[in-house]
Parts: structure tokens; sequence; C-alpha cells
């Protein structure tokens, strides 16, 4: 049983009036407390199991570094009562969720959605395992909670590192069917074979395109560029 702060403050507010009464210490307190205490019981009996809520936790099963995902929630109500609920996910912060906590009221029988945007900071493997629920009574004096586990909630998320190589490869590819279709004429540099140029290093430049001998003589970075090779129609006239 979790005491929420409204039973606090209706205990300070209790506290108060048992002082102006005359009675003798303790029964002043007595008379009041007594029926606060089995109100507050009263109340945790009306709270909904947390285990008997039933929540849906869908996550992507990949990321790359700077990408940006999204974690939902779906919270079922299974009672014919409305229901108040707060739900807390175990998110780290490297994920950097824009929210790990919320508070559903959701109607008898339906269903609540919430949804938070994540952007990985490091990459690796992180489990997201177990969600912890929380219910009140019906006048919200006391919680009850529990840590929820299972297939609905536990996901897998792989953080990757963004692959620059896949996207210049796709680049190739596409330049290269716009020069099949005659479209124009363009030189695709990078993952060939055949030496094209030296120019000076750049951001976006792989380590193993530098030219040493060159950027020692330039004392500036330099890079080798290839030319991409690529099939050529030849056409036979007898």
């Amino acid at each position: 049983m979790i005491p929420t702060r409204r039973l606090a403050l209706l205990a300070v507010v209790s506290a108060v009036v048992a002082a102006a009464l005359p009675f003798q210490f303790p029964w002043g307190i007595l008379l009041i407390n007594v029926p606060l205490i089995m109100l507050a019981l009263a109340d945790r009996s009306s709270a909904p199991d947390p285990a008997g809520i039933v929540v849906d936790r869908t996550a992507p099963s990949t990321l790359t570094l700077g990408a940006r995902g999204e974690v939902h929630w779906i919270v079922h109500n299974p009672l014919k009562r409305s229901l108040h609920v707060d739900v807390s996910d175990t998110l780290v912060d490297s994920l950097q969720p824009s929210k790990r906590q919320f508070s559903l009221r959701i109607a008898g029988g339906q269903s609540g959605a919430e949804a938070a945007s994540i952007e990985p900071l490091r990459r690796g493997r992180f489990e997201l395992d177990e969600i912890t629920v929380r219910t009140y009574g019906v006048l919200g004096l006391v919680a009850r909670q529990r840590d929820i586990h299972g297939d609905n909630v536990c996901h897998t998320l792989r953080v990757m590192p963004p692959f620059r190589a896949k996207q210049e490869a796709e680049l190739r590819i596409r330049n290269a069917r716009i020069v099949e279709v005659g479209v124009r004429s363009a030189r695709g540099r990078g993952g060939g074979t055949e030496f094209e140029q030296l120019r000076e290093y750049t951001q976006d430049d792989e380590f193993r395109r530098i030219d040493w001998a060159a950027t020692a003589r330039s004392t500036r970075p330099i890079v080798r560029t290839y030319r991409a090779e690529r099939n050529q129609n030849v056409a036979l006239m007898v």
C-alpha cells in the first residue's frame, strides 16, 4: 500500500482538527486517525491489482546513432469502471527518452496510449524489460504498485554506428543508373580502383584514402580519389 499526497493532506487536516477537540491525549488523535486508517484500507481494497493491467510496449529493433525512434505504450483497462494508472518505464539515459513516466485515466473496457521519442547517444544492445504500473483506489488515498514483465513489454534494441559507406554506395548505384539511361554523363568517385586525382582532405573522407607522401610534401592532409568502374556497352557492327 502506497499513501498518496491526498492521504497526507487529509492526515494533516485531521491532526489540526484533533488538536482543537476538547479531548485529552490520545483520545482526540484516536478519534480522528482510526476512521482515517479505516478509510485508507477501504480505498486500498478498491484499487485494482496492477498485475491485471495489460500494458503493450512497441519499440524499434534497430537504430543508428543520430537517428530518432519512438517507443509506444498501450494500456488496457479490463475493468468496468474508469481507471487511474501511472506507468513508469526503465529506459536508460543514453537513449535520451523524451519521457519515462506518464499518467492515464482510462474508461472502463477501453485503452489508452502514450508515446515517447528516443535518440541514442551510444551504440550497443539495450534490453527493454520491466515496466512499473501503479493503480489508485476510488478515493485516490492509496495506490498499489507492481513491476510487470512478459513478452508484451520485453524488447531488444540494437543501436548501430551510422553506415556512411552504405549511403555512398547507394549514391553511386543511383548515379550509374542515371548514366545508363542516358539522362546525363557523370563520373563516379570513391569506391573504384582507377586513380582520379589528389585533393585536400575533408571531414567526410576515410582515413585509409590519405596519401601520406603527398601530405608530407604539402603539409596539409591530402587524399586520393578513385574513379568507380562501370560496365560499358560495346556494339560490334559486321
